[in-house]
């Protein structure tokens, strides 16, 4: 499929963090697509000159955008990007595609990225998905705030179900929003554009709701702007209130190969919750001290790594008794709990219901 094929073309393009891609303003760029002979599509930019991503990326696969919206040729993939402009410093990408080829991203910083920030709003899946696709169900929710300042490189396998929403917004118009006040130093930091950052949460029920609205929202064309921009704005403020939450937000500088790293540590933990963290074990398979690890990770995700873990098994826990295949101990073991009593005051204390009651709702 498309063996050999090499296009080089210009592109308006923002990638932000781990899983996310995004058209902001006018800013331009160099994207280099090809297929590999191993079938892996490849994409490569810098942040220099260039046309609009949605048009571009259409020419290269062979297709147009209608509407805002671009979908995959059948013999790439099913679904689309959906780009939508709510304000000259507000824009908002909705993402819902499967790929039937592996894809790799990689971007240099944009020129003006310090002064681009973006919401990424990821794996957010209706009910009905999980029942058709339970493997999605392994595909943890989850939101991330970061500047375009920050080199990029990403792997998306064949298959991989993507629904995200990304909302990019300039440092002028969210301090318009936040007004945030004299000593106010995460948000200064955060606006100022001085320094490249990334953070992640889990997401609230609030922001579950709202994006899960935006992914399947029918809206009149003459609405669809106005209805958009308040969806935007709510999630830029659920979001916040979250994160203004942390008791430590610290400004560690980050680089894009200690996000790597970090993603990857995170995604170790996520392939065998019946095994604890071992942390030096851990910073020596990467290259990095314990304390740098430590720390870099309470930034990122706004809490410890051992605290992390215990949320995700929690999390675990609470999807396989919904799916009620297991008794409670069965789960407990399989989480590597040997004791269950342990296991349900966890559970409670994450829930606020105990493990067997949870079962039976």
């Amino acid at each position: 499929m498309f063996l050999g094929l090499f296009i080089s073309i210009q592109v308006v393009l923002f990638i932000v963090s781990y899983k996310t891609t995004l058209r902001y303003l006018d800013k331009i760029a160099t994207f280099d697509f090809k297929i590999v002979q191993n079938g892996i599509m490849v994409f490569k930019f810098d942040g220099k000159k260039g046309v609009g991503f949605l048009t571009a990326f259409a020419e290269a696969i062979g297709t147009q955008v209608e509407d805002g919206y671009l979908y995959f040729p059948p013999e790439l993939g099913k679904g689309y990007f959906r780009g939508i402009d709510l304000h000259p410093q507000l824009k908002m990408m909705i993402r819902k595609y499967e790929l039937y080829e592996d894809l790799i991203l990689s971007r240099t910083a944009m020129e003006d990225g310090a002064h681009t920030i973006v919401l990424a709003f990821h794996n957010f899946y209706t009910e009905a998905e999980l029942k058709a696709d339970p493997s999605i169900q392994n595909q943890l929710p989850a939101v991330q705030i970061t500047s375009a300042g920050v080199n990029y490189e990403d792997f998306f396998p064949i298959h991989a179900h993507v629904n995200t929403v990304l909302i990019s917004i300039h440092t002028d118009f969210l301090s318009a929003l936040l007004k945030p006040k004299d000593g106010d130093d995460f948000l200064t930091n955060i606006l100022s554009g001085n320094q490249a950052f990334l953070y992640e949460a889990f997401i609230s029920p609030e922001m579950q709701e709202v994006v899960i609205q935006v992914l399947n929202a029918k809206v009149a064309q003459n609405l669809s702007n106005f209805y958009f921009r308040i969806k935007a704005e709510e999630l830029v403020y659920l979001f916040f209130s979250e994160l203004l939450k942390r008791e430590v937000i610290s400004g560690y500088p980050i680089n894009a190969e200690d996000v790597k790293l970090i993603y990857g540590i995170r995604d170790g933990l996520m392939k065998d919750l019946s095994l604890p963290p071992k942390l030096p074990e851990l910073a020596q398979a990467n290259g990095m001290s314990e304390s740098k690890m430590k720390k870099l990770f309470l930034q990122i995700f706004g809490t410890s790594i051992y605290h992390y873990y215990q949320t995700l098994r929690m999390k675990a826990a609470a999807r396989l008794l919904s799916d009620k295949g297991q008794s409670v101990g069965e789960i407990g073991y399989l989480l590597g709990f040997t004791n269950l009593s342990h296991f349900s005051r966890l559970f409670e204390k994450h829930h606020g219901i105990k493990p067997k009651q949870y079962s039976k709702r």
